[in-house]
């Protein structure tokens, strides 16, 4: 799975649904406003009833097709598009790394950034290609460029620290999911939905969900922090001491569900 950050598609999706309620609302109000006075309303005709769809413009179409997992009927429809600005080539892109055509992605990330050098979204999505192929100094590299250009972004943050995770630096890890949900309390909820970064092992999963488990204690939302600690345990997560003694996990001690962790991991 890719990592988070490329969430132009379900923008769409939702400006679409409500385009579509609107239009139904302001039809009804246009009906009841032209009714001459002293006269009873008429029952408008069932064709006249019917919502008026806004008709799709190709950028859209190419969207929605990202939206429905189509990606390489996605990538010819952004390759037809008359005009293509720094934004289309990042779709493109999104939409070439989402079908694993990761060199097809980053030629498309790089147009997008010859195009606008201040385009904070390419260099994070770039760096996610560069993470696939393990380059991780290029990939740190362009996170932190895109954090320069726009520090309000969670999902850079939360990249950043899937990849010092990639490489050992768990204190850095650590400091960057933090920074992510300080952002977006619900970031770590958008990665289970999106997808996680493609990790090395499961050792890198345990970590990461312990992670998630300790940023929630501290936050006090208490049963995320164990449904992440559980999810560690699954994934590998076996430093008992850490479990024990970790000053993060402190309120989770006292709860039944915390010791059940506990007793399963001894076994």
């Amino acid at each position: 799975m890719k990592t988070p950050g490329l969430y132009f598609v379900r923008w769409t999706r939702f400006s679409l649904a409500l385009l579509l309620f609107s239009g139904i609302g302001s039809y009804y109000a246009a009906a009841k406003d032209t009714v001459p006075a002293g006269h009873a309303a008429q029952q408008p005709s069932p064709s006249a009833l019917a919502p008026q769809i806004p008709e799709l413009t190709p950028e859209t179409v190419a969207d929605l097709l990202v939206a429905h997992q189509k990606y390489l009927e996605a990538i010819t429809a952004y390759q037809k598009l008359n005009s293509k600005t720094a934004r289309i080539y990042n779709k493109l892109g999104a939409a070439y790394e989402h079908a694993s055509l990761d060199d097809d992605a980053k030629a498309s990330f790089e147009r997008a950034l010859k195009m606008d050098r201040k385009f904070a979204e390419a260099y994070n999505n770039l760096g996610t290609v560069y993470y696939h192929q393990r380059d991780y100094d290029k990939a740190e590299r362009l996170y932190k460029k895109a954090i320069s250009l726009n520090k309000t972004d969670a999902a850079v943050y939360s990249n950043l620290g899937a990849l010092y995770l990639a490489r050992n630096k768990f204190r850095d890890g650590a400091e960057a999911y933090q920074r992510a949900f300080i952002l977006d309390s619900n970031i770590f909820q958008k990665i289970a939905e999106v997808g996680i970064p493609n990790s090395e092992s499961m050792v890198d999963l345990a970590n990461m969900n312990f992670c998630f488990a300790k940023i929630y204690a501290q936050a006090g939302r208490n049963n995320l922090a164990i449904e992440y600690l559980r999810k560690a345990i699954m994934e590998g997560f076996h430093d008992k001491v850490g479990l024990q003694q970790d000053q993060d996990l402190a309120g989770l001690r006292g709860m039944p569900e915390f010791q059940r962790l506990i007793s399963s991991e001894r076994r």
